[in-house]
């Protein structure tokens, strides 16, 4: 039987692979601060411990890219936009999971696919709820406007002319942006 490498044997592996994808830290930096926390691994054994754990590298970034879109949609997006990030997100974990399923051995299959099923729905529900802010949005727009006119259409037209033009420019840019997404899909 072989010899466990350093870092199994050290219980370093996820760190040295969290150290090289998300702190950015180059080998010889791990094997550095690793030998200066009394734990003696050289530049070469961070090296292979990186190379046999690829696929660990991968579910990092992975990992890293999906969170950074979940904040992305948190601090620019409406929360109509993270609930729909998030449930995708949540779709796609659950597709490669299915597809990596090899035999079925639920209880019962159908609770699995109703889980789609959810998800699906939300979406739906999802997009109901915008297109009906967006009709929401118009309709305040057009009370507005109507309210403004029935003030100012006797003594002043040019002024309502004015004020009616700029409201009629007002857009609710995230819900256009919104709507616009979910008509796509």
């Amino acid at each position: 039987m072989p010899a466990r490498p350093k870092a199994e044997l050290y219980d370093v592996v996820d760190r040295i692979v969290y150290m090289y994808e998300k702190e950015k830290m180059s080998q010889r930096d791990i094997s550095a601060l690793l030998k200066s926390e009394g734990i003696d691994i050289s530049k070469t054994a961070v090296y292979r411990t990186l190379k046999n754990n690829r696929e660990l590298a991968a579910q990092y970034r992975k990992t890293i890219n999906e969170a950074q879109v979940l904040i992305d949609a948190v601090k620019d997006g409406t929360n109509t936009d993270v609930l729909e990030t998030a449930s995708t997100l949540l779709v796609t974990h659950l597709f490669n999971y299915a597809k990596s399923i090899e035999t079925i051995e639920f209880e019962d299959p159908s609770q699995f696919s109703e889980v789609f099923s959810r998800i699906a729905r939300a979406h739906t529900a999802l997009a109901k709820t915008r297109l009906e802010y967006a009709k929401g949005f118009q309709a305040a727009k057009d009370a507005i406007i109507t309210e403004i006119s029935a003030q100012l259409q006797k003594d002043h037209p040019d002024i309502l002319d004015t004020i009616v033009a700029i409201i009629g420019n007002i857009k609710d840019e995230k819900i256009s942006q919104s709507v616009g997404k979910s008509a796509r899909h």
